[in-house]
C-alpha cells in the first residue's frame, strides 16, 4: 500500500467519524436508551476504519457495444508515458518522506508516528496506572472492595470496585448507593469500553471528534448505571442530593468510571427524566441509511460495463475504410491494439483499441459517415465517450475526450469533428483511445485506417545489417553479489532473465552474441570488459535494475562512456536508438546520461549501461518479475541493437 492510500484512507475514516458523531449529538444524545447509545458510541470508530479499508468495485452498464473495461492509455502505455513526463503528477508530487516529499506524505508519516507513540504512552498509562492501585490497595472484607488512599473519589476498574478510605466513615445509606453504583459499572463491564477507547484515541490522536466522543461515552455511563441502581423504591431525589455533596471538585482518576464533577447537573436531570418513547428508538435505525451512504461515498468504486447492441441492429461486415481520427501531423505517440502491461494493475491486459497521443484540444474527427449513437462520460473508464454507429455495421468509439460537440441521434459525415483531444476518465493523459467493433466482437482498427502518414509508423527502407556485428550481453552482478533487492526478487535474478532472452532473440536474427555469465555466477568486473577488443563492430549492453528512496520512480534510464572514451560517439548513437524504441513503445524515458561506471570506462568498443527499471517501486518490481514484461524489454533492447546495426 503507497502513502498515498494511507493518506486517503486516513483522511475517510475520519470524515467517517466525523459524520457518525455528528449524527450521534444531533439526534440521539438527549435519549435514555443509553444500552443503544454506548454500543453506537463504541461503533463509531470501528465502522470508519471499515469504511475506509474497504474497496468494493461495482459495475455499472453504459450503452456501448462491448464488454466490461477498465481501459485507457494505461493498457497501452507500460510505464505512463503520457502519466510522468506529460503531467509531471507522480514523480514531483510523490516523492518519499526521506527524499524530501510532498505535504500529504509528510502528514501521513506524522500522523503515522503520533498514532505509535500516542499507542504507546496509552499502554504505558494503563500499565501504571494498575501498578499503582496494586501497590495501594488493601482488601475489605466487610464491604468485598478495596480501600485506597490515593484516589478521593470511587472508581471500578476490571471488575473490582475500589473506595478512598474516607468514604468508610460516610452514612451507610450513601455507602450503599455508591457500591451499588460502582458494582453497576463492573456488572456492565465499563471499564472495557474505556479501554478500547483509550486505543482508538490513540490512532487518532489528532482528532478533536474523540474528545466528544470520550465524554459522551463517559456520560452514557453514568447515566446508564444510575438507571440500573434507582429503581421505582429508591427515592430519586436522595441519590441526587447524595451526588451533589460528593461534588468535592477533587479530579478523579482519568481512566475509570466516576462520578464526575462535570456530570453532576446532566446525570440530576437524566434521573428525573421520563423514559424516551419505542419511537427514539426507532430513531438509532435512522444510522442505517447513514452509514450506507458514507460507505457507498467511501467504498464502492462505480467501474463502467459496456452493454452490448441488440444483433437485430447489426449489418453483416463490409471493408469500407475508415480514415484516421486525428490529424497525423498532431499525433506524437502510438500504441497498438493488442496485449499490453496495465501500469495501474501491472497485468497483462487486452488493449482494445489504438491509442493516438496529441496535445489537449486537438480536434477529433469520425472515422467514418454515420449516426451518434452515445454522448456519454464514463467516470472511472472512458471519460467524455462519443460513439458512432455506421452503416457497414461498424461501431467506432472515441474515448477521453476533452469536450464532445455532438449528440445522441446526430448524422455526422466522415472527417467531421466530433470533439477534441483530452485526458478525461481513468487516463494518464492527454490522447485518442479509438476502437473499432462489429457487435461484440472488437476489431483491429489498424486493419482498417491506414496509419502511413503517421512518421514514426512508416516502414523505413533501411540500409544492410550489419552481419557480423558481435554483441556482448552484460547481466549485472551474480552470485554473492545480489545487486539490488525487494521482497523476494533480486537483481541478479531479473538480469539474467532478460539477457537469456535478448541473446536468443539476436541469435536468431544472425548476430554473434557473448554473454558474461550464464548462471548465477560471480564474474568480476575486468572479465566482463575483457570479453571486448577494441572493436567498432562490437556493442555491449549493460543490463542493470535501479532503486531510489523514492518509491514512485519508475522508469528506464541510460548511462554511456563520457566524452573522453574513444567509442563515446557510437555509444551515443547506440543510446540514441534504444531510446527511440523506448519513446516508440511508450515506455517512460528517463533520458541518457555520461557516467565513469567501470564497464564504461574500461569498455574497448561502444557500450551502454541500461537500468531497466526500477524495484524501489511496487508497480514496477510487478512488471519487473513478470515474463511477459521481460520479453517486452528484451524486445525493445533487440530493436534498438537493430536500428544501430542499420
Amino acid at each position: 500500500m503507497t502513502t498515498q492510500a494511507i493518506f486517503v484512507g486516513i483522511l475517510e475514516a475520519n470524515a467517517v467519524i466525523i459524520a457518525l458523531w455528528a449524527f450521534y449529538a444531533v439526534v440521539l444524545r438527549t435519549g435514555t436508551h443509553y444500552h443503544y447509545s454506548r454500543i453506537f458510541l463504541l461503533s463509531i470508530a470501528l465502522v470508519g476504519v471499515g469504511i475506509a479499508a474497504i474497496n468494493i468495485e461495482v459495475e455499472r452498464a453504459e450503452v456501448v457495444a462491448s464488454t466490461p473495461t477498465f481501459l485507457s492509455l494505461s493498457d497501452a502505455f507500460p510505464a505512463a508515458y503520457v502519466g510522468e513526463d506529460l503531467s509531471l503528477g507522480r514523480e514531483e508530487g510523490m516523492s518519499s518522506f526521506v527524499g524530501g516529499g510532498s505535504a500529504f506524505q509528510w502528514i501521513t508519516w506524522i500522523l503515522l508516528i503520533g498514532a505509535f507513540l500516542s499507542l504507546l504512552f496509552a499502554i504505558f498509562r494503563w500499565v501504571a496506572f494498575y501498578s499503582l492501585l496494586r501497590k495501594q490497595r488493601t482488601w475489605n472484607e466487610d464491604h468485598q472492595v478495596y480501600l485506597i488512599q490515593t484516589f478521593d473519589v470511587a472508581f471500578a476498574f476490571l471488575g473490582t470496585i475500589y473506595l478512598p478510605r474516607h468514604y468508610m466513615a460516610f452514612p451507610a445509606d450513601d455507602l450503599n448507593r455508591i457500591l451499588a453504583h460502582e458494582r453497576g459499572h463492573a456488572a456492565l463491564r465499563h471499564h472495557w469500553d474505556r479501554i478500547t477507547l483509550s486505543f482508538f484515541k490513540a490512532m487518532f490522536w489528532y482528532n478533536p471528534a474523540f474528545i466528544l466522543i470520550d465524554r459522551s461515552l463517559t456520560a452514557v455511563h453514568e447515566f446508564q448505571v444510575d438507571r440500573l441502581v434507582v429503581t421505582p423504591e429508591e427515592d430519586p431525589f436522595a441519590y441526587s442530593n447524595l451526588l451533589l455533596r460528593l461534588q468535592s471538585g477533587v479530579h478523579p482518576p482519568t481512566m475509570a468510571a466516576l462520578f464526575s464533577k462535570q456530570l453532576i447537573k446532566s446525570r440530576v436531570n437524566r434521573l428525573h427524566q421520563p423514559n424516551s418513547t419505542i419511537m427514539k428508538k426507532v430513531t438509532f435505525m435512522l444510522a442505517l441509511p447513514l452509514v450506507a451512504t458514507l460507505f457507498y461515498a467511501f467504498s464502492i468504486q462505480t467501474v463502467a460495463v459496456p452493454l452490448a447492441l441488440p444483433t437485430g441492429q447489426i449489418e453483416p461486415m463490409r471493408p469500407d475504410p475508415h480514415q484516421l481520427p486525428i490529424a497525423a501531423s498532431t499525433v506524437t505517440g502510438f500504441s497498438a491494439f493488442g496485449a499490453r502491461i496495465d501500469p495501474f494493475s501491472s497485468e497483462t491486459t487486452k488493449h482494445r483499441g489504438i491509442d493516438l497521443v496529441a496535445p489537449s484540444g486537438t480536434p477529433i474527427l469520425a472515422s467514418m459517415a454515420g449516426t451518434v449513437l452515445s454522448v456519454q462520460y464514463l467516470e472511472n473508464g472512458y471519460g467524455n465517450l462519443v460513439e458512432i454507429l455506421h452503416a457497414n455495421g461498424s461501431l467506432s468509439r472515441y474515448a477521453h475526450l476533452l469536450e464532445s460537440l455532438v449528440v445522441s441521434g446526430q448524422a455526422v459525415n466522415q472527417g467531421e469533428v466530433i470533439g477534441s483531444c483530452g485526458s478525461t476518465g481513468k487516463s494518464t493523459g492527454p490522447h485518442l483511445h479509438f476502437e473499432l467493433l462489429h457487435g461484440d466482437s472488437l476489431l483491429d482498427p489498424e486493419e482498417f485506417i491506414d496509419l502511413g502518414n503517421i512518421s514514426f509508423a512508416k516502414e523505413e527502407v533501411l540500409p544492410p545489417m550489419k552481419k557480423d556485428l558481435k554483441v556482448i550481453i552484460d547481466a549485472g552482478h551474480g552470485g554473492k553479489d545480489p545487486g539490488n533487492q525487494a521482497e523476494n526478487a533480486t537483481e541478479k535474478d531479473i538480469t539474467m532473465a532478460i539477457s537469456k532472452v535478448l541473446a536468443l532473440l539476436l541469435r536468431s536474427q544472425g548476430y554473434e552474441v557473448v554473454e558474461t555469465r550464464n548462471g548465477d555466477d560471480f564474474v568480476p568486473l575486468t572479465d566482463r570488459v575483457g570479453m571486448s577488443h577494441s572493436n567498432s563492430d562490437e556493442l555491449l549492453i549493460s543490463l542493470h535494475l535501479n532503486a531510489s528512496e523514492n518509491d514512485n520512480a519508475r522508469g528506464v534510464e541510460m548511462f554511456i562512456p563520457t566524452e573522453a572514451h574513444p567509442y563515446h560517439d557510437l555509444s551515443k548513437h547506440f543510446g540514441n536508438e534504444v531510446g527511440r524504441v523506448l519513446n516508440e513503445e511508450a515506455v517512460l524515458n528517463r533520458g541518457m546520461k555520461t557516467a565513469e561506471f567501470y564497464v564504461l570506462k574500461q569498455s574497448t568498443c561502444p557500450s551502454i549501461l541500461v537500468e531497466l527499471g526500477f524495484m524501489s517501486s511496487p508497480l514496477e518490481l510487478k512488471r519487473l518479475t513478470s515474463e511477459a514484461y521481460q520479453l517486452a524489454l528484451a524486445e525493445y533492447l533487440s530493436q534498438g541493437i537493430s536500428y544501430y546495426a542499420r
